[in-house]
């Protein structure tokens, strides 16, 4: 009889104790969680998504290489054809005809190609501005997911009455396992 009386008072102590025992504040709670989401992440990271911002701007370059690569094998082109013409023609006067044609094909030709890289110039633009509005709309919409998951981990925490010593061991848990271990 005087075990059991020791046994049920043990209990009793034990019960109070526990209920008793210093209940974490929210501040430390949102702490653990933001320090869960870390260790979540650094054991499962994702794998980055290029930039689209710079995928946009990398794929106008190799454009605009492109197109100035171009331009300069027609010039070339338009300029050995100009020569050859020059080198068959015997009177001044034909070779300043010549000469007065291949400066209107040689700018015709600076014009077409003007026009191109000024409206490749544009699509790179919009295509920037796309990809920067994009990119916004994701990072807004990660930061919404993680303030939810935080939100739901603090109240979780909250039901569970977490302990500030449990707190305290799962802040300095530096492994996702460490922080699971933490009682």
């Amino acid at each position: 009889m005087f075990r059991t009386l020791i046994t049920s008072l043990t209990v009793v102590t034990l019960a109070f104790m526990v209920s008793c025992a210093r209940k974490a504040s929210q501040d430390d709670l949102q702490k653990v969680c933001a320090h869960k989401l870390a260790l979540q992440q650094a054991s499962n990271p994702e794998e980055a998504a290029k930039d689209p911002v710079a995928k946009a701007v990398e794929k106008f370059k190799a454009e605009e290489e492109a197109l100035a690569a171009e331009q300069k094998e027609e010039l070339e082109k338009l300029d050995e054809e100009c020569q050859a013409a020059k080198e068959t023609i015997d009177s001044a006067e034909d070779v300043q005809k010549a000469d007065a044609d291949c400066n209107a094909k040689r700018n015709a030709l600076l014009a077409d190609f003007g026009k191109r890289a000024e409206q490749l110039k544009q699509d790179r633009e919009e295509a920037v501005n796309a990809a920067t509005e994009e990119k916004a709309r994701a990072d807004l919409e990660k930061a919404e997911q993680v303030e939810k998951a935080l939100t739901e981990c603090v109240n979780l925490l909250l039901k569970a009455r977490t302990s500030s010593a449990k707190a305290d061991c799962q802040l300095k848990a530096a492994t996702l396992e460490a922080f699971g271990q933490c009682r």
